[in-house]
């Protein structure tokens, strides 16, 4: 049997914004250095929201920031890989953001244990 968990997750990105300006090695914990190749705050904000998305729905712990990898595809579409970089199908993500706040929805299926 199967069982769906989601996550949401929503970043003010001004306060986002100081953050990264005060402490210079948040990327380095949570960011693999291709998810942030496109430096502005919407995009990282929303990438941090889906991180943050992914706690929420158990796919990862607090912390775990590095064991995966929110990629984009040609398409637009966002998608979660593992630290191997395959594509976890099992997971489903949506990231938006406009001026002021980015959010992040992931909806993950797995085995009911």
């Amino acid at each position: 049997m199967f069982k769906m968990n989601v996550g949401i997750d929503l970043v003010e990105l001004d306060r986002f914004s100081k953050i990264l300006e005060d402490t210079p090695t948040f990327l380095d914990k949570v960011f693999h250095k291709e998810e942030i190749k496109k430096l502005n705050v919407q995009s990282i904000g929303g990438k941090y929201a889906a991180k943050e998305a992914l706690v929420k729905a158990g796919v990862i712990k607090p912390g775990q920031w590095l064991d995966v990898f929110i990629d984009t595809l040609d398409s637009g579409k966002p998608v979660v890989r593992n630290r191997l970089g395959i594509i976890m199908k099992n997971i489903d993500i949506s990231i938006t953001h406009i001026a002021s706040v980015a959010a992040a929805v992931v909806i993950y299926e797995h085995e009911n244990i």
